[in-house]
């Protein structure tokens, strides 16, 4: 698993570019495995 943080750098984006590319992913399969935070942010995919 990734963070977000851990992707933008890896893709050269920023952290805003992967939330929301990830959002979407989420949109389409709910069910995706990921790690969250303890308000219901996303820690790692």
């Amino acid at each position: 698993m990734s963070s977000i943080s851990q992707i933008a750098a890896r893709d050269h984006v920023s952290k805003a570019a992967v939330s929301k590319a990830v959002k979407k992913m989420f949109e389409k399969i709910p069910d995706a495995p990921v790690e969250r935070g303890s308000q219901g942010q996303v820690v790692r995919i």
